[in-house]
């Protein structure tokens, strides 16, 4: 049975005043519900039992304050901000157990409120000992939401030591009384030998917490030694020293050696890969920073309350990691890459896997249960016999997943985008499967986001805020021979001819020969937009001329990415479904549109635009529409713009003739030269100045920046405002799409 040490006793939900009336119930019940506590279960179900009891009592108090005539509106406050805190804690209890925390905190943090009030009028009347009393509780209650909300050996060594030495106290009062009596005597042994308990506990954390700053750092070369030495002989009597951190002769106790040699818990930058294989090995209670995992085959590991920060789980070149009978309980794996990787006969209980990537993986025999993978990415990934039990999967991705008795059962899936894997999942319980918010098609290479900016990339996180759910496509899929789509293409070429109706994109995809790389291109960008309400292509590198009708200079041509892309857009726009370009998507868009691209230089730096509507035409309509301001202005850096606008379209904003900022005519396709997304997530001015006193070493580092953002400080709240309205425009767009969509799917 695993109990947590560092439960408390809620101070609202967890009274035991009902228990009054029955001679010494209350202090049965006093003595035994703080045991109770340490286990999740107990703790569950008392929360439950003790809530609507303390809830029916608060219920009276409030009866009596309304019908008593000299009662006061204040009167209402305590009873009544008890009550919506054990209605609230019995509902997430039961709907939603991962929320606790907050209703916990409330009641604690109240708590900390009275305790404070207490010990001011204490020390007012003089009376310094139940002041000093009352303080250190509002400090040990302080303590314990820091603990339960932030984590980390420091403020757990506190809080537990605090607790501790208030129930050791406490028992010592007790027995010190004249008139003990033999509850007096149990409570005070129940109360010394749960703070031991505690203390010990914080002993535990607080020397972790030690060797953690002031200890050694494992390296890589010891990772080698450690586990060569275990390959070899771990069971062997060569191997004393580590024999005794076998649990049960099963797992070697990872955590345990790097306790006994005061090595650091906080394992940072290592490559496990190295090692091939791992076998018999408890990484728990282990904290892994940018830890590689890439490569390797591990059967039969745990990971028990472990936390995996931007670590990779990656196979290559064809061979995929395997990891066999491994458990992952109450882990924190946020941003992981976990990309083609084999799971078998794995758990995942009580875990956090947001916003990772489990793409291109096979997970059979596993079980996630009460576990968090809101907006991961399962795309390409098989599932056999995987079940998904009280799991939450808002906003995740199973683009073209395949499932084989496989299941849902109390799963959150609102949101969930299960695409065409949604009638191979079998759904059980009361998991609702619905989609309520417009979802956005993005272009890029999922290794390539994952090795740049995690799941965190500024505009996918636009696009979030704006209220959108986004579909990541491969712009190099698999399916694409990049040899045989190059020599399709230019042999294409010097038979097509660049015009305003028909691009040379459009050309490629209407004259292709079924299973040619180019119709197999637009097959495999049909099937990613039957599923979305809009496209957004962001920026890279540059356009190849040779789509737009001019010569090609590079040394090689990948044609993979122009493709797919172009598709994208061909599909969008044939179903009119709003599109929105940034950069290289503003040029590539325009491109398919009919659009030509030119050459530019000095495009480099933060500037302000030259507004091209005159007031009063529809285009000025529609630019305030968009914009709501004047003056715009943003960072710049590319080699390619804009030069022929498609037919239809409109230059909004420009500097020196290039466009910056261009639509069609009713705003539904935005093209954008420069990257509006690098304001979104900006809340307050940059103070550049200080930026440059700290590159103060380096006059050429600061000259770059200084030539990158130009003179003025950036960016202002008008420009924060903008472009977050930018994308609120945009979206808005996709869910009219969406609503219009549903409309006629309805009628049908």
């Amino acid at each position: 049975m695993k109990l947590n040490i560092n439960n408390r006793l809620d101070p609202i939900t967890q009274q035991c005043d009902w228990a009054t009336r029955w001679d010494n119930a209350q202090r049965v019940a006093s003595i035994a519900m703080p045991w109770l506590a340490l286990n999740s279960k107990c703790s569950a179900a008392m929360t439950v039992g003790n809530g609507l009891l303390t809830a029916s009592v608060h219920v009276k108090q409030l009866k009596i304050c309304l019908t008593n005539d000299n009662s006061k509106a204040r009167d209402l406050l305590d009873p009544g901000f008890k009550l919506i805190v054990c209605i609230s804690q019995i509902g997430l209890q039961i709907f939603s157990p991962k929320l606790m925390g907050i209703a916990q905190a409330a009641s604690h943090g109240y708590q900390i409120i009275i305790l404070t009030k207490d010990g001011i009028a204490y020390a007012i009347d003089g009376n310094l000992g139940e002041a000093g009393l009352c303080g250190y509780k509002a400090i040990s209650s302080g303590l314990y939401i820091g603990s339960t909300i932030y984590g980390g050996h420091a403020l757990l060594a506190l809080s537990l030591a605090a607790q501790a030495t208030s129930e050791l106290l406490f028992a010592y009062s007790l027995i010190n009384q004249s008139s003990a009596s033999k509850l007096d005597y149990v409570e005070a042994l129940s109360n010394s030998l749960l703070g031991t308990m505690r203390m010990h506990q914080a002993s535990s954390h607080a020397k972790t917490f030690y060797r953690n700053k002031f200890g050694e750092h494992l390296t890589q070369r010891d990772v080698a030694k450690l586990f060569s030495a275990l390959e070899k002989d771990r069971r062997s009597a060569n191997q004393q020293d580590l024999n005794c951190l076998w649990h049960d002769q099963d797992r070697f106790e990872f955590e345990q050696y790097l306790k006994e040699k005061n090595i650091s818990s906080e394992l940072e930058n290592l490559d496990f890969g190295k090692l091939s294989y791992i076998e018999d090995v408890a990484f728990n209670h282990l904290e892994f920073t940018k830890c590689s995992f890439d490569g390797l085959e591990m059967s039969n590991c745990s990971f028990d309350h472990a936390r995996l920060s931007q670590s990779t789980f990656l196979g290559f070149w064809g061979e995929s990691n395997q990891f066999k009978n491994t458990e992952f309980d109450h882990c924190v794996i946020k941003n992981a890459r976990m990309l083609n990787t084999i799971w078998e006969k794995t758990s995942f209980e009580n875990t956090i896997i947001s916003r990772s990537a489990l793409t291109d993986s096979t997970f059979k025999n596993v079980r996630f249960l009460s576990t968090d993978v809101r907006e991961s990415y399962l795309n390409g990934s098989q599932f056999i016999n995987t079940t998904f039990d009280k799991c939450d999967l808002y906003a995740s991705t199973f683009f073209r997943a395949n499932a084989k008795n496989s299941k849902f059962i109390d799963s959150k899936l609102i949101d969930t985008l299960l695409c065409e894997s949604g009638n191979e999942f079998r759904m059980l319980g009361n998991t609702v499967h619905e989609i309520t918010k417009p979802v956005i098609a993005y272009s890029t290479n999922p290794y390539c986001i994952l090795d740049w900016g995690d799941l965190d990339d500024p505009l996918l996180e636009s696009i979030r805020r704006a209220g959108a759910l986004v579909l990541i496509f491969d712009h190099e899929p698999n399916e694409i021979n990049g040899q045989n789509l190059r020599n399709e293409i230019q042999t294409a070429l010097p038979i097509l001819k660049p015009h305003q109706e028909k691009s040379i994109p459009i050309q490629l995809f209407e004259k292709a020969e079924p299973g040619s790389e180019v119709a197999k291109v637009q097959e495999l960008t049909h099937n990613v937009l039957k599923w979305c309400d809009g496209v957004c292509i962001p920026g890279g590198s540059d356009v190849d001329p040779s789509l737009y009708g001019k010569k090609n200079n590079f040394e090689w041509s990948f044609y993979e990415q122009d493709m797919m892309e172009a598709g994208a857009v061909y599909e969008a726009m044939q179903s009119k479904k709003p599109i929105v370009g940034i950069c290289r998507g503003a040029q590539l868009t325009a491109v398919v549109g009919g659009g030509t691209l030119k050459n530019v230089n000095g495009q480099l730096g933060y500037k302000t635009f030259e507004r091209t509507p005159k007031e009063g035409t529809k285009e000025y309509q529609l630019f305030e529409e968009i914009y709501g301001d004047h003056e715009i202005a943003g960072i710049n850096a590319h080699s390619q713009a804009i030069d022929r606008v498609p037919n239809g379209f409109t230059v909004l904003a420009q500097i020196d003739d290039i466009p910056k900022l261009t639509t069609n005519e009713d705003g539904s396709i935005l093209l954008s030269q420069f990257h509006p997304e690098n304001y979104v997530n900006m809340q307050v001015e940059v103070d550049w100045d200080y930026i440059f006193q700290k590159f103060a070493h380096s006059p050429t580092l600061i000259a770059k920046i200084k030539a990158f953002i130009g003179n003025r400080q950036m960016p202002v709240q008008k420009d924060i405002d903008r472009w977050k309205h930018f994308f609120d425009f945009y979206v808005s767009k996709a869910k009219n799409y969406q609503q219009s969509k549903t409309r006629i799917a309805a009628a049908a």
